[in-house]
């Protein structure tokens, strides 16, 4: 499972790989290494957008939304946000076990999601060189 968060309090947002490989893995175990588990993060502020039409008028202050572009291929997880941040990260998914290929939404505090879209049939930009099994 990785953890893909947004930490408004901090102005963070976090890829938690601390959970996304299983260390009994016998490509792992069997070499005797340990996949990278740890974070990785950066910052990310959200704006506040102001209304009013001059410097006279009142305005109000509405913190703009989040919105998340996250896509995963096999060992990959890419993070875009509101069109101006970006985070990636390698992870180790043992392919023996199990497949990487669910996904898991949460929210907290007042967060809502208003537009959820998954593809699930993407194409692989050089499929026929591929040397891992795709999900």
């Amino acid at each position: 499972v990785t953890t893909i968060v947004y930490d408004d309090a901090e102005k963070k947002v976090i890829i938690d790989r601390s959970k996304s490989s299983n260390t009994e893995c016998a490509v792992f175990k069997d070499n005797g290494v340990k996949p990278i588990s740890d974070s990785v993060w950066g910052y990310f502020y959200l704006y506040d957008l102001f209304t009013g039409a001059s410097q006279n008028d009142v305005c109000e202050a509405t913190r703009e939304k989040l919105s998340f572009h996250v896509f995963v291929d096999v060992s990959s997880v890419e993070v875009f946000m509101n069109g101006r941040f970006s985070l990636s990260a390698r992870v180790y998914p043992c392919a023996t076990q199990t497949k990487s290929d669910g996904i898991a939404l949460t929210a907290s505090g007042n967060a809502t999601f208003e537009n959820v879209q998954v593809w699930t049939e993407p194409k692989h930009a050089w499929a026929e060189t591929r040397t891992v099994t795709a999900l």
